[in-house]
């Protein structure tokens, strides 16, 4: 998603991960298109989210609120929300505010969906 376009995500089709990518400046337009996709997300309890900044070159405050408000959202069950944020400037803001400790952060997609696919789903 570049910033002030659509909010629609990639899905990755070997499973129920929908992917939303953030380019460019992650500022108040593309935080409020990003909460509303990850709202509608949420209502699939066994769905999962990953949001990548890859290519990323700024994140807001409001942004990062979001992404740790869907990190709690999506908590339970586990590990059904993962970033994309590798090592970099946007990835220090998570670092500055202590959000590293809250939302799950990785450096490849590889990492995320890993992460996702080995969480033990609920029945």
């Amino acid at each position: 998603m570049t910033n002030g376009s659509d909010p629609t995500p990639g899905v990755d089709r070997g499973g129920r991960v929908a992917v939303i990518e953030v380019e460019g400046d992650a500022d108040l337009t593309t935080t409020e298109a990003v909460r509303a996709r990850l709202h509608e997300l949420a209502a699939d309890h066994e769905g999962s989210v990953i949001v990548d900044l890859s290519d990323a070159d700024f994140i807001d405050s409001p942004t990062l609120g979001a992404l740790a408000f869907s990190a709690k959202v999506f908590s339970s069950p586990p590990n059904r929300f993962a970033v994309i944020c590798p090592p970099g400037e946007v990835r220090a803001m998570f670092e500055l505010t202590a959000l590293d400790r809250v939302v799950p952060l990785y450096d490849t997609r590889a990492e995320a969906l890993a992460s996702i696919r080995e969480a033990p789903r609920s029945r």
